[in-house]
């Protein structure tokens, strides 16, 4: 036992783990595929400073501190604290990868100087939650603290002789765009333009790229279902649903065209399972939204093409214009004890054809006072002649409801 965890459990998972991962590895390794961004450093040549052989030493080392020095149970779980989600290796490989594609889709030119920043902000900028925490100090402590032990965290690795001394100004640049991937930070406190080895470094917009990069780590793979099943008994109730909510997420793209970054899911067919969904991936929109929000006035200096956030379905390809203000809200009230999901479906696409091009929330009400929203968007044109009262009245058994109708509400009552 470890924390309260089976680590029988864990071995069996970290087994089948490994070897996926390392079968992955082999074939990555075979094909010669690299990451965009070191590519790109890798191209640039070894100035005096910005060497690629330099970040590939310190890549080397911070992968070490994930995968050997820190648990493999603990950099997934992170058990003693209420997040669960993984912050380890793969999680800084995941937010290289969405760097890349921002600036690929932006076409931002980064000077070999701000590549090389950009890199390492990436792999130190959650180092803290390991190295920067204080002895007796809780993993939530560490937590709201981590984004300003960079330089402590540096500091170490080179009194161990695991790194080289840095440039001052290097360190410095280093560290302030570390530090802006939290919302603590105000962005507009660090240095919009700054230099290094003689190149212009934009500073600013290197933290606001890596603090959305980061938060947009939202996918299935930031909580693997796995663990979620072997370690259902013990995970706590308020890390549940930050940890369901990356289930529904299949993955995040770059929409140029749109000037938006889409979170694709694929919908249930249940209306248990669209509740549950909708809610939770509606819950991850709004959290992106904020994060873009923050960085608005920098992306709009530098023409950064994300301006919103959209939910995409995987299977059919259409965008859900979950964005739009709703016209009304219609509530099905009804006996818990008889919920209908194949009635109260019908009753929502019904309402969908006699609103027309709207947005409302079915609110269902339970007879026990819980209620459930669902946004739902509605692009419908009115196709029906009948009233809403006689059309719902075909679909519910007119013996046992009622149907009463405002402008804002449908209530369906039973009898």
């Amino acid at each position: 036992m470890l924390f309260g965890i089976d680590m029988t459990k864990m071995n069996i998972f970290m087994k089948v783990s490994y070897e996926k991962s390392y079968s992955i590895k082999i074939g990555f390794c075979l094909l010669g595929m690299a990451h965009p961004l070191e590519k790109k450093l890798k191209d640039c040549g070894d100035s005096s400073v910005c060497k690629y052989s330099k970040f590939e030493v310190i890549k080397e080392v911070l992968e070490k501190v994930v995968t050997s020095q820190i648990p493999f149970e603990k950099s997934v779980l992170n058990v003693q604290g209420a997040y669960y989600n993984d912050h380890g290796k793969e999680h800084f490989e995941r937010i290289e990868n969405n760097y890349s594609k921002m600036i690929e889709e932006s076409g931002i030119e980064l000077s070999c100087c701000e590549i090389y920043l950009a890199l390492l902000s990436i792999w130190f900028h959650d180092i803290g939650l390991w190295l920067g925490r204080k002895e007796d100090e809780s993993p939530e402590d560490a937590r709201n603290h981590h984004h300003a032990r960079v330089k402590d965290v540096i500091e170490k690795l080179v009194e161990k002789g695991q790194i080289s001394k840095m440039d001052n100004s290097e360190e410095t640049l280093l560290v302030s765009i570390c530090a802006g991937h939290s919302r603590k930070i105000d962005l507009e406190s660090i240095a919009k333009e700054s230099s290094l080895n003689g190149e212009g470094i934009k500073s600013r917009l290197l933290s606001a790229i890596l603090r959305i990069a980061d938060s947009l780590d939202i996918d299935h793979r930031r909580a693997p279902e796995t663990i979620f099943e072997l370690f259902d008994d013990v995970i706590p109730e308020k890390s549940r649903e930050h940890w369901e909510k990356h289930t529904f997420v299949n993955a995040v793209e770059f929409n140029r065209t749109y000037a938006s970054i889409d979170i694709v899911t694929t919908f249930g067919q249940r209306l248990e399972e669209l509740i549950e969904q909708y809610k939770l991936v509606h819950w991850v929109q709004e959290e992106i939204k904020n994060e873009l929000q923050s960085v608005k006035s920098i992306f709009d200096d530098y023409r950064m093409p994300f301006s919103h956030v959209q939910l995409k379905d995987y299977a059919s390809g259409m965008y859900i214009k979950s964005d739009i203000e709703p016209s009304g809200i219609v509530r099905i009230e009804c006996d818990e004890d008889h919920l209908d999901s194949k009635t109260l479906l019908e009753l929502s696409e019904l309402f969908k054809v006699h609103t027309g091009e709207l947005k409302v929330y079915i609110e269902i009400i339970l007879n026990k006072g819980g209620r459930i929203t669902i946004p739902l968007p509605i692009q419908y044109n009115v196709t029906s002649s009948e009233t809403l009262e006689e059309s719902i009245k075909k679909i519910c058994n007119p013996l046992l409801i009622d149907v009463k109708v405002d402008p804002t509400s449908v209530r369906v009552i039973k009898k």
